[in-house]
């Protein structure tokens, strides 16, 4: 068997320009390879003369091979004939290559750093509409206020703002501040009569006096804090702050 085999490759091997790459027969195209024979040289086109020096050798040595095997022995799958053709899938890169990978990593922005979530700060309702309030002041040096918050009209937040500063002294006050958010506060700045100043009214002669509002008795508060600065460069207290509700 096996010098038959090698008589016909011979054979094959000793006919002028038949199917050697170059030849008559391949010039005119060559003949069908099988898909098999494809697949395994790589060929990327269907003619073998179409296709590179390397796999028309590789075409031509399997199918001489498939000549001298019977079909049953080539379908359980002969030995795999080594292909000519150029392996190029696990060459390792050349150094242009890796300066060309370098320089495309280079390019690339830097990752930003992860930012946890601030923290969900509750925020109070917003008054409802057509909900009203008022600040009142009495000029200093009185300590008196007025706060009123939640009222269904303008006019009637700013009378009873009044009337609340006022009180039983008949001290005249003046609205300093329209309240459309939910909380209002009254800082005063405050100058100590002797060593030690204390929540007393006794101890402390007030200078001036600020009213805030805000979503949040703290946002109140700091809004006539920073009035309270603004008028009076002393020390500065919150004298009272609420919310509606």
């Amino acid at each position: 068997m096996r010098k038959a085999g090698a008589l016909l490759l011979l054979s094959l091997l000793a006919v002028p320009g038949s199917v050697w790459p170059g030849g008559a027969l391949a010039q005119a195209g060559g003949p069908q390879d099988s898909a098999r024979c494809q697949q395994q040289c790589g060929a990327v086109l269907p003619r073998r003369i179409d296709n590179t020096r390397d796999v028309q050798i590789c075409l031509f040595r399997c199918e001489a091979l498939e000549r001298l095997q019977p079909p049953a022995v080539a379908a359980r799958g002969a030995p795999a004939v080594p292909s000519a053709a150029p392996n190029t899938a696990a060459r390792p890169p050349t150094a242009a290559e890796r300066r060309q990978q370098a320089a495309a990593a280079a390019r690339q922005p830097p990752a930003a750093p992860a930012v946890p979530p601030a923290p969900a700060v509750a925020v109070p309702p917003a008054p409802e509409a057509g909900r009203f309030g008022a600040i009142s002041l009495a000029p200093a040096p009185a300590t008196q206020f007025g706060i009123v918050l939640g009222q269904p009209d303008r006019a009637a937040a700013q009378r009873l703002a009044d009337q609340q500063c006022s009180g039983r002294t008949g001290v005249p006050c003046r609205v300093a501040l329209e309240v459309r958010d939910r909380c209002g506060a009254v800082a005063q700045g405050l100058l100590a009569k002797g060593m030690f100043m204390t929540s007393d009214p006794g101890t402390y002669t007030v200078m001036a006096a600020a009213a805030g509002s805000g979503a949040t008795q703290a946002a109140a508060e700091a809004e006539a804090m920073a009035g309270c600065r603004q008028r009076y460069r002393g020390v500065c207290k919150v004298a009272a702050s609420r919310c509606e509700g």
